[in-house]
């Protein structure tokens, strides 16, 4: 099984992206990139909270891209 998929208590499939609820686990963070999480998307998520407070982040296959950060296609 993939390790995100044991974390459903706060990674929630959406059936075309994912929600993190970055509140519900002592630093997200650190967590996610234990599970595989690319570095692009760990410096996404310590940038959320560190400069936004952000405690929600729907990563969506059909959004407009952030400027700034490393993309991939998924």
């Amino acid at each position: 099984m993939l390790p995100w998929r044991t974390a459903g208590d706060w990674i929630h499939d959406t059936g075309y992206g994912y929600l993190l609820r970055l509140n519900a686990r002592n630093h997200p963070a650190l967590r996610l990139k234990a599970i595989g999480l690319s570095r692009a998307c760990h410096r996404l998520v310590i940038t959320l909270i560190q400069h936004y407070g952000t405690h929600i982040l729907h990563l969506d296959a059909d959004v407009d891209l952030l400027p700034g950060f490393v993309t991939f296609d998924w």
